[in-house]
């Protein structure tokens, strides 16, 4: 018995995947494999239990990078055709025989780039942190959106009462804690790339963390925590003191190890945390002194610097700029054309700049405030639809409308994924990689959306998204009615319909290119 894993960029195709693998198996009772599913970056996680590893085709340009971490794993790359029609035939037969020919290995600055944003150890232990973060905003967001009900009698009702009180107990423990959690799990998973304990490595940078936002000062406020950088507002202070306080406790553990190594036969749990006495003393003074400093000759501290001095004015930027998000969106689109995940590979760059600006709007949504920006991790959901592309609209167009077969029967497939946001068989099946006539669209058509709609905020047309975290797999409609009540909803509709038309003349060329193409197999051979 072997055991498969299957490697996309969110999970999500990879575990679509993994049911088909596993009926394709259970019919064929003379293959002996067990099979699972993970993201990219939850890779370290989970390759120790694999002994052959699947990538997804969109990741090709990670197998050189991993093959030389893992000397002793099988690494394979699923065809992209295959991928994106579930060929489970076509995809086992690739763990019998090994065919480098059939594997595009990606070069040139384009794949460096995404290369270094997903083999980077900061970047991917940051990616993974927000992603276990999720249930953190999740269940914050649902107590700020009960706060707030969009219905005005029963926001009404509990104004005062206890319940109001309850649920303001549940937003404070949640989304006004966010960097403590943050800070936690940025250095338990940066943890996992050294051989250091990552619990302990985690409560060693929150440890730094809650040292850097206290001040010093006199008598009355010695050792008071300032509350305001617990939450959104600390959050590049958060990154900051994780990543340091870890790279201090790894290159500092090898100590540890030594002056403990008479107590190698106590409980492994005891051990380690006497390991760590030395890594969490030497962080701990690090950080004392950059606290003293700015404590008592800058006369602030160090959040507040961070705050003011680099989150505030990106925040700024990013926050009301439009600028920043289009050059976002054409790396996207530009990575997928060449068959790298370009949502992942951006995304891990960004993503934590965009949500420190969805916990500021958040805030201020909770405290009755003016939301301060347009631009945020959820403005997106406004113009995008299906996935990378806005993808949905053409699903539509080619499950209803394509004369071709293989146009129609792509797109009753890929439509019930694309409602949640899964757009790789389009991506992979039609195919958008390495064609021009569908890249021009891909490209144009949520850069013009994601205009049009920031100019109608900025005009104050269209209320701006509050911020709320919702998974990203939520339809259309329904997650703009969360974000900004009806009129985001009737927005999104709008720009979908205008998205399909936009399509049409695109889908009606590579339809119409696939249907000459089927007639023409259905003559007569007339050369006998």
């Amino acid at each position: 018995m072997q055991n498969v894993l299957i490697v996309c960029a969110a999970g999500m195709t990879s575990s679509v995947m993994v049911t088909y693998f596993r009926e394709y198996v259970r019919e064929h009772p003379e293959l002996e494999y067990k099979v699972g599913s993970c993201a990219s970056n939850q890779i370290v996680s989970h390759i120790s239990r694999a002994d052959i590893v699947l990538v997804s085709p969109h990741l090709g340009y990670m197998l050189r990078d991993l093959r030389k971490e893992y000397p002793g794993k099988q690494f394979f790359l699923i065809p992209a055709e295959a991928y994106a029609e579930r060929n489970m035939e076509l995809i086992i037969s690739r763990l019998s025989t090994k065919d480098d020919s059939a594997e595009y290995i990606h070069n040139g600055l384009i794949v460096k780039l995404a290369s270094f944003a997903n083999t980077s150890k900061e970047l991917s232990a940051i990616s993974s942190a927000m992603s276990s973060l999720m249930i953190v905003l999740m269940t914050g967001s649902i107590f700020t959106l009960l706060l707030n009900f969009p219905w005005p009698a029963a926001a009404n009702m509990i104004k005062g009462t206890m319940i109001e009180e309850v649920l303001l107990l549940g937003t404070d423990m949640t989304i006004n804690l966010m960097s403590v959690y943050a800070v936690f799990l940025i250095g338990y998973y940066y943890a996992a790339y050294f051989d250091v304990s990552s619990p302990h490595a985690g409560i060693n940078a929150l440890i730094c963390f809650l040292l850097i936002i206290c001040s010093p000062g006199t008598e009355l406020n010695r050792g008071l925590i300032d509350m305001t950088y617990l939450g959104a507002k600390g959050v590049f202070c958060a990154i900051f003191t994780a990543i340091i306080s870890v790279r201090l406790y790894a290159s500092t553990d090898h100590f540890g190890k030594e002056v403990c190594k008479s107590l190698r036969n106590i409980p492994e749990g005891i051990y380690q945390s006497f390991v760590s006495l030395i890594p969490t003393l030497i962080s701990m003074v690090f950080f004392l002194i950059i606290t003293t400093v700015f404590g008592y000759f800058l006369n602030a501290s160090f959040p507040e610097w961070v705050y003011l001095e680099l989150q505030n004015r990106i925040a700024a930027f990013a926050g009301d700029s439009i600028v920043l998000l289009l050059i976002m969106i054409f790396l996207t689109q530009l990575f997928w054309f060449f068959g790298i995940h370009g949502g992942s590979v951006v995304g891990t760059v960004i993503n934590p700049i965009l949500d420190s600006l969805s916990f500021e709007n958040l805030t201020a949504f909770r405290a009755g405030s003016p939301l301060p920006h347009i631009i945020n991790r959820q403005f997106r959901i406004l113009t995008t639809f299906g996935g990378a592309g806005s993808t949905l609209p053409l699903c539509f167009l080619m499950a209803f409308m394509a004369k071709s077969q293989r146009m129609k029967r792509l797109g009753k497939a890929a439509l019930p994924m694309g409602i949640f946001f899964i757009n790789e068989p389009i991506i992979f099946g039609l195919p958008i990689i390495f064609n021009p006539l569908m890249m021009v669209p891909f490209i144009l058509i949520p850069m013009i959306s994601l205009c049009v709609t920031w100019v109608l905020m900025k005009m104050e047309i269209l209320p701006y998204v509050i911020g709320i975290n919702i998974p990203w797999t939520t339809p259309p409609l329904i997650s703009g009615m969360i974000q900004g009540g009806w009129r985001l909803a009737l927005w999104q509709l709008i720009v979908m319909i205008v998205q399909a038309f936009i399509w049409y003349p695109f889908f009606k060329v590579q339809d119409n290119k696939y249907l000459k193409e089927e007639k023409s197999d259905d003559l007569p051979d007339r050369t006998a």
